[in-house]
């Protein structure tokens, strides 16, 4: 389960606990919170993209999508 997913589970029976049954939640020994990690993104140089650019055979579509998913971007070479 990703994090966001279960941090939002999580606040979920935070709210419902203390909003609608308007109780308390208290303490939960050896529950740990999930922790986001640190996302590094790998990312070529301008060489290292010429160099792959190089060794493509024309024609060519180089599809790179966004982190969203929303946008694609493609390039004919």
């Amino acid at each position: 389960m990703a994090v966001s997913s279960q941090n939002q589970a999580f606040n979920a029976l935070l709210f419902l606990f203390s909003h609608v049954l308007e109780k308390e939640f208290g303490k939960v020994e050896g529950v740990v919170r999930a922790k986001r990690t640190k996302y590094i993104p790998v990312v070529l140089s301008r060489a290292e993209v010429d160099q792959v650019i190089r060794f493509l055979e024309s024609p060519c579509v180089i599809h790179s999508p966004t982190e969203s998913g929303l946008l694609d971007s493609k390039v004919y070479i």
